[in-house]
């Protein structure tokens, strides 16, 4: 039996489409096709409780973070800038030296970046057809963020350990303590914004420009005064802060961005 079809109230309407005014009769046939295929919507992760509850217990762990050392904040930042010459730095006890605080920055760091990360996957590759879920993925990006962080680090004792003094050493572990708290605080509201506010990839992108440039300027800084100042030349520094800095970001760029691609090829 043929699928009858008839007009409604208002074919006669001339700013209706031709297609809209016919009306179906009848139910479909096993193998007729009504309507469109659905489409997948993205997974956003301002509705993920998740999220929302890591972001929360995150916050409050860096704030308390930093209400406990506000009292020796003050004074890191004016001894980074303006370092004592007759101080002897053994005798300073270092900004976060704790396994538990420096653990806690790169924990908080990684997890702010595998969102950042997840913000620009979602805008530039489907991740509907991935076989993985959103927290999954999210997760992948924050365990290799973590997995970076820690081979950053180890990196960072070995090589000051052969090369460099004690004294030399206490005063870079503190500078860069110091410099991973300003830098995971400066990622809080960039990423705040873009998850739940949207924010474009490329003002993201510019965002965390001025959080290098902010970040990274001042550490290469340390590095020279701490290290190099006296028995290497720029070449040294270059080399030692390109491997230890630069190669991290690069590595940690092209194994999510590997990821992602191999993720959506299953």
């Amino acid at each position: 039996m043929d699928t009858l079809y008839y007009k409604g109230f208002f074919a006669r309407d001339t700013l209706l489409a031709a297609d809209t005014l016919l009306f179906r009769q009848g139910p479909a046939s096993a193998t007729e096709t009504v309507g469109y295929a659905p489409m997948p919507m993205p997974q956003a992760l301002r509705r993920n409780d998740i999220v929302t509850g890591m972001l929360l217990v995150g916050f409050a762990m860096l704030l308390l973070m930093l209400r406990a050392k506000k009292p020796t904040l003050r004074t890191r930042i004016t001894e980074f800038i303006y370092p004592s010459q007759t101080k002897n730095p053994e005798d300073t006890p270092p900004y976060i030296s704790t396994t538990q605080g420096s653990t806690m920055v790169a924990m908080l760091t990684s997890l702010l970046v595998g969102l950042l990360f997840f913000c620009y996957v979602q805008t530039a590759h489907n991740i509907s057809i991935m076989p993985v879920s959103a927290i999954e993925l999210l997760a992948i990006y924050v365990g290799t963020a973590m997995a970076v962080i820690a081979v950053k680090t180890m990196a960072y004792k070995f090589v000051n350990a052969v090369f460099f003094t004690k004294a030399q050493r206490t005063t870079w572990n503190t500078s860069y303590a110091l410099i991973n708290t300003l830098q995971c605080t400066m990622l809080f509201p960039i990423t705040l914004m873009a998850v739940y506010f949207d924010l474009s990839v490329k003002n993201t992108v510019i965002a965390l420009l001025i959080v290098l440039l902010f970040v990274k300027i001042p550490l290469l800084f340390k590095a020279y005064t701490t290290f190099f100042v006296k028995s290497y030349g720029a070449v040294h520094i270059f080399l030692y802060f390109c491997t230890l800095e630069a190669v991290p970001l690069i590595v940690l760029w092209s194994l999510m961005t590997q990821t992602t691609i191999h993720l959506e090829q299953i």
